[in-house]
């Protein structure tokens, strides 16, 4: 759903569609109870992209009382108050989220400008602070070496992963 300049669906135009609330939700319970299923990696490239469905996702694995603890992929800017505030970060967790994918791909605006990420060095710090804050733990995605980075560029992700480090040990 996005326009990052390295992402392979671009070229092979693939788009972003996800099963309903509800549908997933079948599935998910009827995994964990015949299969006693413990833990899911949600493969998703961006679990988030649909507000709407995600919130009633994870409000459903809470009503349902589905026991699963799972990770899934994010844009560092749902890190927000609109969308992913503290309190739904919290919900996460209470949902059995553990961990939250991202793709920082630089330390660098600049870079990030270029790769058309809609992101920036900002985002990044606020999406681990509020992961810190609920319990989440946040993993990101670096590159490094991109045409046309320089060297201050590549030493500036190698910083903004050093502060990343100290808010989410």
């Amino acid at each position: 759903p996005w326009s990052c300049t390295f992402c392979i669906n671009k070229v092979t135009r693939n788009y972003w569609r996800g099963l309903t609330p509800t549908r997933f939700l079948d599935d998910m319970e009827y995994l964990t109870d015949r299969y006693q299923l413990g833990a899911v990696r949600i493969l998703d490239e961006d679990f988030f992209v649909n507000k709407k469905r995600a919130r009633e996702i994870v409000e459903g694995i809470l009503e349902r009382h589905i026991k699963i603890t799972w990770a899934g992929n994010a844009k560092a800017n749902y890190f927000n108050d609109n969308y992913i505030d503290r309190s739904f970060a919290t919900m996460l967790r209470a949902s059995g989220m553990r961990v939250v994918s991202m793709g920082a791909e630089s330390g660098s605006d600049r870079v990030l400008k270029f790769l058309k990420k809609g992101i920036t060095t900002k985002d990044l710090l606020h999406s681990a602070q509020v992961c810190q804050d609920a319990g989440l733990i946040p993993l990101y995605a670096w590159m490094v070496g991109l045409p046309g980075e320089t060297r201050a560029e590549m030493l500036a992700s190698i910083e903004l992963m050093m502060r990343i480090t100290e808010k989410c040990p």
